[in-house]
């Protein structure tokens, strides 16, 4: 008597390794895509833990938009220390 296999002919566990392999590569995406986040929250001036927020659906969405239409607390630091001191003003 022959083992009774599904209709591809394969072991169940064989048609377990695609999810398996993609899985990894699903996860291997997502460590890859926050710390890119977290690096560029670090740079632009925020707290680089804000980059954490991008595995939060719909706040990652919101988050992205402040980023890309907000001054960076960086931009603000620089425009600061260029900017020419101010004039003390003559007592009369």
């Amino acid at each position: 008597m022959e083992p009774c296999m599904p209709m591809g002919g394969h072991a169940p566990w064989v048609q377990i390794i695609p999810f398996f392999v993609f899985g990894c590569f699903a996860l291997l995406a997502n460590v890859v895509w926050i710390i890119a986040f977290c690096k560029i929250y670090s740079r632009a001036g925020y707290p680089w833990a804000m980059g954490l927020l991008q595995l939060i659906p719909i706040v990652n969405m919101v988050m992205l938009l402040i980023l890309a239409f907000s001054e960076w607390p960086i931009q603000k630091q620089v425009r600061q220390q260029s900017a020419p001191p101010a004039q003390p003003q003559p007592t009369t």
